[in-house]
């Protein structure tokens, strides 16, 4: 099923790799954290970046999805809640949980 959509809906070059390189690439957030490392994974997830080819690029996230199981490099035990605060004049903050904290390059201040 995965290898159909990858098929059918290929992935923009410049929107790929974004949920890799967090969660298991090494220089990622979160392995930097945990001390994670698999230099292997890194290539393989640095060639389905470039790669072009939707039916190449498919089998490369197929490796990288399996050796993500197969080493697990975390598991969640909980989710946190966060509560933010912050005056009415502050705009565009998002929270993204691939960054683990906010992205501050849409956030601007309002002008009334």
């Amino acid at each position: 099923m995965a290898e159909q959509v990858t098929k059918q809906i290929p992935v923009p070059l410049k929107k790929r790799s974004e949920y890799e390189k967090p969660f298991l690439a090494t220089n990622g957030n979160y392995p930097q954290n945990m001390g994670y490392s698999n230099p292997e994974l890194d290539a393989l997830i640095d060639e389905a970046l470039l790669e072009t080819d939707p039916d190449a690029r498919g089998e490369l996230y197929q490796q990288i999805a399996q050796i993500g199981f197969d080493e697990t490099p975390e598991i969640p035990a909980y989710q946190p809640l966060q509560i933010f605060i912050q005056h009415d004049w502050v705009q565009g903050r998002t929270t993204n949980p691939m960054l683990s904290s906010d992205y501050y390059y849409p956030m601007s201040k309002a002008t009334n």
